[in-house]
């Protein structure tokens, strides 16, 4: 092969070039201490590369985002159940001390106070949120748990309950009612009607979630409807009969169920939201261990009251047209009577799914309200009637009732006063009494799900550890793959430099000598 100048000069002009190249790709990996600028620098490096960044951002996600977010949900959660266990437990002790102590008026007006503060503040905590997002209202965490606002609402609620339902409760009827004894200070020289004694009658119940029921004779859409349960679950089209009356009908009666249903042995207080069976009627569900779905409709909310879409299958109703249509419908139990769970998942780790929220059901039972709203009742009771005796025994005092028929009539009126601040006495201490047990399974409920909190913010900071750890691993080798050890590259840039300058020694001596030296 002819080597001419040409040749030699065009050679070495490459060879220059290549070891330029070499010190300007030594230069670049010095400053950005990589191991490649482009792609096509090194594919394998560059294919490799995308795949740990890829599976480092998704680590990050997982760990400084979705974990912390997880973790500060828990936190939350697990705040609100302490706070609402810690109300249980006062109201428990007011439950023991009214079903153990002989209380004044100065005691009841305390525990009054008490019950009426805490059932408020349960029902605050339950409408705890994150960022905005309530924390016990499942899927919904655009709403409430409870009404802060009086509403009209119009749901129709189906609510499932058993014969494991039924309570003993007592009634008093025939109380001295106020105007009695202002009429009398008013009128002292009318003729004055005593009226029957004050009576209480114990009636097997079973309490609906929600009072004041929605009910007209005329519609039978809207008219409470009860079906059987079968063992699978399921509602029959079996109906169970019974009779609809008010609170005046059944203190008319003394609470006798049989006076006003003797057929069928169950009626419902509309007002007061309860099914009063008879002995025999509660006996046959007992045996029977009959389940049933009872359907009614309720409009109208008071601020604190929970709300039905979170523990009840229903609709909710557009009265702003006529006949009213259905709005939105909520289904939380499935055909077999099942729970339908709805869980909040986050992804924690790779193919792993987190459950970060407890719903209401587990932490709020929701006969809570309906509890404390009853012993508030009854120990208002007390203080009324008591409050009732103290007026008479001061008028009996005063000269201007000292007339022997003035004196009798109210002595009469006293014996009837301190006959139902008996009842309520004992209607106040039966049912501290009963509660005791209630609420301590409602604290038990409220600690199981604190515990299930707990244990689930533990079982995070191991997915946290495991994860971080992952994080690292992959950290490190992305480095591995892709930053330069800069020991290494300043050697190969001195190897790379002195290589070009030796280059361009060559080059000098290339074409020293030309034809011209020879002539």
């Amino acid at each position: 092969m002819r080597i001419t100048n040409n040749v030699i000069m065009r050679n070495t002009k490459t060879n220059i070039n290549t070891n330029k190249l070499n010190v300007n790709d030594m230069n670049n990996q010095m400053s950005s201490q990589k191991k490649i600028a482009l792609p096509s620098d090194d594919p394998v490096i560059a294919v490799r590369a995308l795949r740990l960044r890829s599976n480092l951002g998704e680590l990050d996600q997982y760990l400084h985002t979705n974990i912390e977010q997880a973790d500060s949900w828990l936190d939350i959660t697990e705040t609100a159940i302490g706070n609402i266990s810690s109300l249980l437990n006062k109201i428990y002790d007011c439950c023991v001390q009214g079903a153990n102590d002989t209380l004044n008026q100065q005691d009841r007006n305390a525990i009054l106070a008490q019950l009426k503060q805490n059932r408020d503040q349960i029902h605050s905590e339950g409408n705890t949120d994150y960022a905005g997002r309530t924390v016990f209202t499942g899927y919904k965490t655009n709403a409430p748990l409870t009404y802060t606002d009086a509403s009209n609402d119009h749901y129709q609620i189906d609510q499932r309950l058993s014969f494991e339902d039924l309570q003993e409760n007592k009634y008093i009827y025939n109380e001295v009612i106020a105007g009695d004894i202002s009429g009398f200070a008013s009128l002292p020289n009318t003729a004055y009607a005593t009226g029957n004694d004050p009576g209480c009658q114990t009636v097997n119940r079973i309490r609906l979630a929600y009072d004041s029921l929605t009910y007209d004779p005329l519609d039978t859409t809207s008219q409470p409807k009860i079906f059987e349960v079968d063992a699978d679950g399921k509602v029959t089209t079996t109906p169970i009969s019974f009779t609809v009356v008010t609170t005046q009908q059944l203190e008319e009666k003394g609470y006798d169920v049989k006076e006003l249903d003797g057929t069928n042995g169950i009626v419902l207080n509309r007002e007061t939201g309860e099914l009063l069976f008879t002995d025999e009627k509660a006996n046959e569900f007992k045996a029977s261990m009959t389940k049933f779905q009872i359907t009614y409709d309720k409009t109208g909310f008071s601020k604190g009251d929970l709300t039905p879409e979170d523990y009840f299958n229903c609709r909710k109703f557009d009265d702003t047209k006529t006949p009213p249509e259905v709005d939105k419908t909520y289904k939380h139990i499935d055909d077999k009577g099942a729970w339908i769970n709805e869980n909040i998942n986050y992804t924690v780790a790779i193919n792993q799914e987190f459950a970060i929220n407890i719903e209401a059901k587990d932490v709020l039972n929701h006969n809570i309200g309906r509890d404390i709203t009853d012993l508030g009742n009854t120990v208002q009771a007390a203080i009324d009637a008591y409050d009732k005796v103290a007026k008479i025994e001061g008028m009996l005092k005063l000269d201007a009732y000292a007339g022997e028929e003035d004196q009798a009539k109210l002595k009469a009126l006293l014996e009837r006063a301190n006959k139902e601040a008996t009842y309520a006495d004992d209607q106040m201490r039966n049912l501290f009494t009963k509660y005791v047990g209630r609420f301590q399974d409602y604290i038990n409920t409220a600690e199981l799900a604190r515990t299930d909190v707990g244990a689930r913010g533990d079982r995070l900071m191991m997915t946290k550890n495991r994860v971080e750890a992952q994080f690292n691993t992959v950290d490190k080798l992305k480095s591995q793959n892709e930053d330069a050890d800069l020991s290494d590259v300043v050697i190969d840039y001195q190897a790379s430099y002195l290589a070009y300058q030796a280059s361009l020694q060559a080059a000098s001596k290339v074409q020293q000598q030309t034809l011209l030296d020879y002539i």
